[in-house]
């Protein structure tokens, strides 16, 4: 069996040792995530066609003659209202690109969302200690 160099080996860990832990390549932040889906959301409101039944995943449901929505899955809280009401398809893109837009200047409502980001991610750890 072959002499293995174990001070190389430990040198060759150490000279590659990180506080990043295993995540999502990049690690993004939460904000940068909520856009993301965000802009998913737009795509599927751009898609959308007369007689569309939502998916249980869509930040916009039909209701009555019109569509209520959301912004966020867990949604965000804009002026105390966390539901809006639009009329078309229309109404909903331009809730989403002023949510964007909001999310984008606001920091009130950026922290909602990290502070979400925090209590989802907390929630998961304990569920998994079960």
């Amino acid at each position: 069996m072959a002499t293995v160099d174990k001070k190389k080996l430990f040198d060759l860990f150490a000279a590659k040792a990180t506080t990043k832990t295993v995540g999502r390549a990049g690690g993004t932040d939460p904000v940068s995530k909520f856009l993301a889906k965000l802009r998913d959301q737009r795509e599927i409101a751009n898609k959308m066609s007369r007689g569309y039944t939502s998916n249980r995943t869509d930040w916009f449901t039909p209701r009555g003659d019109g569509y209520v929505v959301r912004i966020g899955s867990s949604p965000i809280s804009i002026n105390g209202v966390t539901h809006f009401a639009a009329k078309d398809k229309a109404e909903i893109l331009e809730l989403l690109d002023a949510a964007e837009k909001l999310i984008q200047t606001d920091d009130d409502i950026r922290a909602q969302i990290v502070q979400r980001s925090e209590e989802r991610s907390r929630k998961l750890r304990e569920a998994k200690k079960k």
